[in-house]
């Protein structure tokens, strides 16, 4: 037999073997097993994919890829997986179910989720553990169903792949310095820790990796690849960012064997090694960390606020306030039963007002997912939290939405979170506002919550008055002041010396009393060009504005309303001839005092006498209309004029400004119902005015969002608002 024809038989033979040869599949499912087993899923659903090419009609393998994929942020395929297993009579597994569930919940789909949930549950004995846990996730879903039709703007983006990790990423703190920069922590491959077991020994393919801190900046949009931190902060243990001090010269983090136990440092966050010390001291604090308290956020160097599992307090993690004071932290104190629940409580900030508080909690009668992202404002007037307002969606998730800060601008914040479309374990992301939020534009007096009610004492105790400064005051302890509006010329001079009289008697006044806010109202005569009439009614009213804070008013007590020629008290002419008394009684402005409760004022402003028969009736639709409950739409929020011709276009024009924001609030209609201001909405959108919003109002002032569920008991017209 020749050479060539012994290669050719050879060479059939050995391909008849490659096709016909059955790979031992075997070893791969025996691999993916022991991933699955120690939740690698990843790498599990690799093996058993590589299994399932030779065993395709396995329905357990099938299951484990589907859990494996929603695991590894898959969940359509997930889905796809098990929606397939619905129709296999012989797989009768009840957790099918309650994985569906999960695969709905995490796509809002709540009400399907619910069905899956409920079906898990018929089929799992009475005394499943698994049961109650399975019942909150159903209360969740109510809950999400409930918030799901308020509308939100807020933009959420993940950081991206150059950011996060297949590991947990969290804890994202902005610079306190650099817009541009934030700082986190991740634990990933590559960290100095290295693999770890749950003791925080050195483990194989068991392990999970220990934690170090990095830091990312942002340019030209995109964020650039993380930087750990210096390997002086960098250890073999789990190392996690807490929190900077106010003006970012001192670092505090957490450094222990596992992520819930060890010690927490101070460092001078100083670059060059020769600059620091070997050793960072101990933190002399209220916590003990090597107990479980976690969730440090510091606000102005003087108040901690952290959560802790410590006895005496309502269930799970609670929040805690600390003060540092002489020297000294004070004892921690829980933050009360209006914040903290029997579920667990975490991750506090509070913003810059030092009245809203941001935390996340996993209570199913206030959370869609796991962990949601709360707000809850703080009333100075009663002493105690509002009702809590979860940020809804595209904030929160199925997933633990934690860590949210707000940063220094207020146009953004960051926060972690394990939902399911991100790269594995928890992911940084960003929310984008459309505007500033209002609690990171303004500093308010007290600085925080905790020194209200000493401040009211101190004040009352410094006038010698009664301890209790919201006690009913002697006539001969009140001061009385009996005021006029701000009257202008024809120029349009608001500094004359009468006037300049009354905004230093109310300058005087706001800096004794510095709780109390006040709202200038500007009209015009109606002689100015129409498109610039209101403009310059905003501009008048800042000119006295601008009076009271260089005479030391708070900036953020300061509110203006620019209404122009829209609601004269008198006639402008009567009988065709100009009416010149009416024109001088329209030049001004009307002054409201706010928050006078508990002080020992009694102020008066004149209203403008008006004839009977120069008396114009738009006042008094006005005043009528913005009795108790109305509508505005807010078409425009700019630092400059608006140019665009909504604003005479539009019935009731009106500028808005917070002195201390620097943006002027443009806004059209007056409705009292939320029906009409839909409609006019609707106008608005199909003329062209792409960023409309419907704001509500209580006697002519703004309600904030975190008000407006507390309100719809006494006007239960605000429900509409909530459900659009």
């Amino acid at each position: 037999m020749s050479q060539k024809l012994v290669a050719l038989l050879l060479f059939s033979l050995l391909a008849w073997g490659a096709l016909h040869a059955q790979p031992d599949t075997k070893g791969y499912k025996r691999v993916a097993e022991q991933y699955f087993s120690l939740g690698k899923y990843p790498e599990a659903l690799q093996n058993y994919l590589l299994y399932q090419q030779n065993n395709p009609g396995d329905p357990d393998v099938k299951f484990r890829i589907g859990i494996c994929y929603f695991e590894t942020s898959k969940p359509s395929e997930a889905l796809q997986q098990f929606s397939s297993l619905q129709q296999e009579a012989k797989f009768s597994n009840p957790l099918l179910y309650y994985y569906l569930g999960l695969c709905a919940h995490a796509s809002y789909q709540f009400l399907d989720a619910i069905n899956y949930y409920k079906e898990y549950l018929r089929k799992i004995d009475n005394n499943n553990p698994q049961r109650a846990m399975v019942k909150d996730q159903i209360r969740r879903c109510a809950f999400g169903l409930r918030i799901q039709q308020t509308k939100s703007s807020t933009l959420v983006e993940n950081m991206g792949p150059a950011v996060n990790s297949s590991g947990d990423d969290f804890r994202p703190i902005p610079s306190p310095n650099l817009g541009n920069k934030i700082y986190f922590s991740s634990a990933r491959e590559g960290n100095v820790g290295g693999l770890r077991d749950a003791s925080g020994k050195e483990a194989g393919m068991e392990g999970v990796f220990n934690s170090d801190m990095f830091s990312t900046t942002q340019s030209g949009g995109v964020w650039a690849k993380p930087e750990p931190m210096s390997f002086l902060l960098n250890s073999s243990r789990n190392d996690v960012l807490l929190d900077f001090n106010k003006d970012g010269t001192q670092l505090y983090y957490f450094q222990g064997l596992t992520r819930f136990s060890g010690d927490i440092f101070i460092d001078t966050f100083r670059a060059r090694p020769e600059d620091r010390s070997l050793f960072s001291p101990v933190f002399q604090g209220p916590v003990r960390p090597w107990e479980g308290d976690r969730d440090l956020h510091f606000f102005q160097d003087t108040i901690l606020l952290f959560s802790s599992q410590r006895s005496g307090g309502f269930g799970g993690f609670d929040l805690y306030l600390s003060v540092f004071s002489k020297g000294f932290w004070s004892e921690p104190q829980n933050l009360g039963p209006q914040i903290n629940t029997s579920y667990d409580e975490r991750s506090p900030f509070l913003s810059i007002d030092g009245r809203t508080l941001y935390f996340s909690t996993n209570n199913p009668l206030r959370s869609l997912g796991g962990f949601d992202v709360i707000r809850i404002y703080f009333d100075d007037a009663s002493e105690s939290w509002l009702d809590p307002f979860n940020l809804g969606a595209p904030v929160n998730s199925a997933g633990d939405d934690l860590d949210f800060r707000l940063s220094r601008d207020g146009l953004r914040a960051y926060f972690s979170s394990t939902r399911k479309t991100g790269y594995g374990g928890s992911d940084l992301y960003v929310a984008f506002f459309r505007e500033s939020q209002r609690e990171q534009t303004r500093t308010l007096t007290p600085i925080v919550f905790s020194q209200v009610r000493d401040f009211k004492l101190e004040y009352a105790r410094r006038m010698g008055l009664v301890d209790d400064p919201s006690a009913h005051f002697s006539e001969d302890q009140i001061e009385k002041y009996f005021l006029e509006p701000l009257y202008y010329d024809d120029k349009g001079e608001i500094l004359t010396g009468r006037n300049m009289r009354t905004l230093s008697t109310i300058a005087d006044l706001m800096v004794r009393f510095p709780q109390l806010k006040i709202l200038l109202t500007s009209h015009s005569d109606g002689t100015d060009p129409s498109n610039v009439d209101l403009f310059f009614s905003a501009k008048r009213a800042e000119a006295a504005a601008d009076y009271l804070s260089r005479n030391g008013v708070n900036q953020d007590h300061i509110l203006i309303k620019a209404v122009g020629k829209n609601y004269p008290k008198a006639l402008p002419t009567v009988d065709g001839v100009p009416n010149t008394t009416g024109l001088q009684l329209n030049r001004r402005i009307d002054i409201t005092f706010l928050q006078t409760g508990g002080l020992p004022l009694r102020i008066r402003v004149k209203a403008p006498e008006v004839p009977e028969q120069m008396a114009s009736q738009s006042w008094d639709f006005y005043a009528k209309t913005i009795e108790g409950l109305s509508y505005k739409l807010q078409i425009a929020v700019s630092p400059q004029m608006l140019t665009n011709d909504l604003l005479q276009r539009y019935p009731h024009p009106m500028i808005e400004k917070e002195i201390g924001t620097g943006n002027y609030q443009y806004t059209v209609g007056l409705y009292k119902t939320f029906k009409s201001a839909s409609q006019l909405q609707q106008d608005l959108i199909r003329n062209g005015a792409t960023s409309t919003r419907i704001i509500p109002y209580l006697n002519g002032l703004r309600i904030e969002d975190a008000q407006i569920a507390s309100l719809t008991k006494d006007y239960p017209d605000l429900e509409n608002l909530l459900q659009n």
